[in-house]
């Protein structure tokens, strides 16, 4: 879900770690900001979500802004896993969460930072696969 409008080169401010990304994120949907939410998200779930096109995310937001403004400021965050330099994910406080709601917020660092993606993000997915071949996760810690 991006085309960063910060350029190349070092992280962003608003993407430094996860938890950074996801206050940007609430930020931005508190402010209705639908392009700022579209850099919040990863060039690959940009990509696998709404085919990198942000009309499609318009109107998903368009549909969903209500929901999506409820639950992004009700979710508290109970514990940031940076798993490597590539990947790393957010657990919500479960009295936060829904029944129906993945209590994780997933994430990948990218040439501007962190950005929200989610485990069935294949770039996502393959990464996850390395640090487990590599130690750096096990599934028991999740």
């Amino acid at each position: 879900m991006w085309v960063w409008q910060c350029g190349g080169g070092g992280d962003d401010r608003r993407y430094l770690s996860p938890a950074v990304t996801y206050k940007t994120y609430v930020t931005a949907v508190e402010a209705e900001d639908v392009e700022a939410l579209w850099q919040c998200f990863s060039l690959s779930y940009r990509h696998a979500e709404y085919a990198g096109e942000i009309s499609r995310w318009k109107d998903e937001w368009s549909r969903s802004r209500s929901d999506l403004q409820k639950r992004a400021t009700e979710r508290q965050i109970a514990d940031e896993r940076i798993i490597n330099a590539r990947i790393a994910y957010l657990l919500f406080d479960s009295s936060t969460v829904l029944s129906r709601e993945s209590p994780f917020c997933y994430f990948i660092r990218d040439d501007a930072g962190w950005k929200i993606t989610s485990y069935l993000d294949s770039s996502f997915h393959a990464e996850l696969e390395l640090a487990l071949e590599h130690g750096e996760f096990s599934l028991r810690d999740w």
